[in-house]
């Protein structure tokens, strides 16, 4: 692909970023307004220009449309939903807050992140304030870290399946194992986000 200006780049990542955040691609308006740019026949400069270049392809399904060629600018996401505990289990908020990447998303299957709270999971790695990436899913595997839901209470732990029941256990000695009879597997973790 060739070189590009640093205004085409910010043009070309506010294309990815609107196209997956809304499944379309943003009007010539919206992109000018966001650019600060006033005049239409400039905006289908740079946008002839990312063309030309291999950025942008036509989209046979909207006429004038263009659409980012897949790359690094392309990267799936998948919504944060809110946050869980990895302490004792709080009441389930399901709260659409934003986006996190996740490449693996895109080869299908339904993924969400959530924002952990507390430190039953340090053993694990996973941090207060991590976000771990969910793969949704209602059956899981002995020793998967899983969101799990106790009545209207979700908690983030490791599943234990046992001749003496089902548990959910914390990675921090300073917790102690949850009966997890009775309980609903709302997904297994796949990855843990970490924002610095």
């Amino acid at each position: 692909m060739n070189k590009i200006s640093a205004k085409q780049q910010r043009i070309l990542d506010y294309i990815s970023a609107f196209s997956l955040e809304h499944g379309y691609p943003p009007s010539v308006r919206e992109i000018g307004a966001e650019m600060g740019l006033r005049s239409p026949s400039t905006v289908h400069a740079h946008l002839k220009k990312l063309q030309d270049a291999g950025y942008l392809e036509p989209n046979d399904h909207k006429s004038r449309a263009l659409t980012p060629v897949r790359g690094p600018s392309m990267m799936p996401r998948v919504p944060i939903l809110g946050r869980v505990t990895a302490g004792m289990p709080i009441l389930a908020v399901e709260e659409h807050v934003g986006y996190v990447p996740y490449e693996p998303a895109a080869h299908g299957g339904a993924y969400y992140a959530l924002r952990i709270r507390g430190d039953s999971m340090t053993g694990a790695g996973i941090l207060d304030d991590d976000l771990v990436i969910v793969r949704q899913d209602t059956e899981a595997r002995s020793g998967d870290i899983v969101i799990a839901l106790l009545e209207d209470e979700a908690t983030c732990k490791t599943l234990s399946l046992t001749q003496d029941g089902v548990w959910l256990l914390p990675e921090n000695p300073s917790y102690p194992p949850i009966n997890g009879e009775g309980c609903q597997i709302l997904g297994v973790v796949k990855a843990v986000y970490r924002e610095y």
